[in-house]
């Protein structure tokens, strides 16, 4: 029981480490870079 655990503990970090590695390396190849938006200002606050 413990072996099977284990296997697929590793297996599941495998494909996390997987998806990771595949989005840090799409972010980092993007050829578009990140739009400048002006922050907005504190009247259009709709929180208040």
């Amino acid at each position: 029981m413990a072996n099977s655990v284990f296997w697929l503990a590793l297996f599941l970090a495998l494909v996390v480490a997987g998806i990771g590695g595949m989005f840090l390396y799409g972010w980092l190849r993007r050829k578009d870079q990140m739009p400048k938006v002006p922050p907005l200002p504190p009247d259009d606050d709709d929180w208040k």
